[in-house]
């Protein structure tokens, strides 16, 4: 099975790094320019099922893949961007100003300290495991997926797939409309691409 996992199109909160959370947002001008070269990226790719999250910015997102491929979006539910709690819609200066040590314990060591909303990484990561694993589940072991989500959640599918600590959820970066791409193979997940963003170069 191959997995392409792609990052939802910008927004205008993505301006600044923040916490977008389970604001629902759209996608600004840039990231419709953005989403619209994945229709390229993915016209000529045999996917056999596309799922996204609820929110409108990878909605959004994922309604171009179904223009290459003419596949139904299915709802990912569990693959919902974290929920950051009275965080979501700050700015990392602003939470910083505002929580002060709270914020700074987060965002230096994430794994370790709670945050509002979900709570923990150990949460999230057990509700992302469940969403993965139903998507495993409902597709042949030849098929290739794509699924549209958002960057701290995609950060947790690398972790969860290649069974690493959630010390280093820090230790990765996803573009907006980023493509990559996982083998599973044998029962063994392999990384063929992270974070590519070639589609995107053309785009001013």
């Amino acid at each position: 099975m191959r997995l392409y996992l792609v990052r939802h199109a910008a927004t205008n909160l993505n301006a600044a790094p923040g916490f977008q959370g389970h604001i629902n947002t759209e996608l600004s001008e840039l990231g419709h320019r953005q989403a619209d070269s994945l229709i390229y990226y993915f016209k000529n790719i045999p996917v056999k099922q596309l799922y996204a999250s609820p929110l409108k910015r990878a909605l959004q997102t994922a309604q171009r893949i179904k223009a290459a491929t003419a596949l139904p979006i299915l709802p990912a539910e569990k693959l919902i961007e974290i929920d950051f709690g009275e965080w979501d819609g700050l700015s990392h200066a602003q939470a910083a100003q505002i929580y002060g040590k709270q914020f700074r314990d987060f965002y230096y060591h994430p794994s370790k300290y709670p945050f509002p909303g979900e709570g923990s990484l150990t949460h999230v990561q057990t509700r992302i495991k469940h969403g993965m694993d139903t998507i495993l589940r409902e597709n042949q072991p030849e098929s290739s997926v794509a699924i549209v989500t958002h960057g701290g959640v995609l950060r947790i599918i690398l972790l969860c797939l290649l069974q690493m600590d959630l010390c280093f959820y820090r230790n990765f970066h996803f573009d907006n409309a980023s493509v990559s791409i996982i083998d599973y193979i044998n029962g063994e997940f392999f990384v063929q691409a992270l974070n590519d963003t070639s589609h995107l170069k053309a785009i001013p």
